[in-house]
């Protein structure tokens, strides 16, 4: 996670009691989407969970931008979405890029999904510069990518996590910039993984049968 170069990756052997019970009430917890659908855009998208998220609930986008600089998730994820449109420096993705790719498509919205890089504000990492690093001020390359969503009049949901072991000032610069307060979320209560992250979610999330959300 917060180390120079590298990843980390984390594996359960499956979900408790309470992970299947809000797996099935997730649906419910989403925007209403109509008939025409959505794209989802991915920013610094890894390996392509949101796109996975998506295909669990059954919803299959309209259109698919997939940003991420990384040759080997790049690889992967054309693989498993030969349909996503691959794009690799979210500092390239600028107007005339974003018209040229939705081009042709009426979406119901465009869900923009990202957590920007979190060495520089991980409080794994001793040396950690906070969000005015050079790797993690990639943030408010995600927040211009969306109000160039809003200039176009596109109708935006968006999701950003980023790690919830970051100081409270990071915190709040990111919660300010984005105009939301942060959700708190760990997946130990589902699944065998503890790994505490912040979300900042322009929809109403609310609580479901084994999910008591509240903002931090």
């Amino acid at each position: 996670d917060a180390c120079v170069s590298g990843a980390g990756i984390t594996a359960t052997a499956g979900l408790t009691s309470s992970g299947v019970e809000a797996a099935l009430n997730l649906p419910s917890a989403l925007p209403a989407i109509s008939e025409q659908g959505i794209v989802l855009l991915s920013l610094f998208a890894g390996i392509e969970g949101a796109r996975r998220a998506l295909d669990l609930l059954g919803i299959r986008p309209l259109r698919h931008l997939s940003v991420e600089i990384d040759r080997n998730a790049v690889r992967t994820v054309n693989s498993v979405y030969p349909d996503a449109i691959l794009l690799d420096d979210i500092k390239e993705l600028d107007e005339a890029v974003l018209d040229r790719h939705l081009a042709g498509v009426d979406p119901t919205f465009i869900l923009v999904i990202g957590g920007s890089p979190c060495q520089d504000v991980s409080g794994l990492n001793a040396q950690r510069v906070g969000i005015g690093g050079e790797r993690s001020s990639l943030f408010f390359e995600m927040v211009r990518v969306i109000k160039l969503l809003l200039k176009e009049r596109w109708k935006v949901y968006s999701m950003t996590e980023n790690v919830a072991s970051m100081s409270n000032a990071d915190r709040d610069i990111f919660s300010q910039t984005l105009g939301l307060i942060p959700h708190r979320a760990c997946p130990s209560g589902f699944c065998q993984v503890r790994r505490p992250r912040y979300y900042w979610i322009n929809w109403v999330v609310r609580s479901s049968p084994g999910v008591q959300v509240e903002a931090k």
